[in-house]
């Protein structure tokens, strides 16, 4: 018996401090996992460009789907 993980999805939530002190996050749902960093931070860097400002916390993380055969 073997076990095997089949990446399914990527998600990305960027995290930014609001005016009255509260915090507010943007995400980025149905990525390709496969993506390589460079795609990951491109895609950080157009949301902050949206934003007119810099994220203060970014969040990144793949769903996986266990495969027993």
């Amino acid at each position: 018996m073997a076990v095997t993980a089949d990446p399914v999805r990527g998600n990305m939530r960027l995290k930014y401090e609001g005016l009255d002190e509260t915090t507010w996050t943007y995400s980025v749902a149905k990525l390709d996992p496969a993506a390589t960093a460079a795609n990951l931070i491109l895609i950080a860097e157009a949301v902050a460009d949206l934003q007119s400002e810099m994220p203060i916390e970014i969040l990144n993380s793949c769903e996986y789907e266990l495969v027993f055969s």
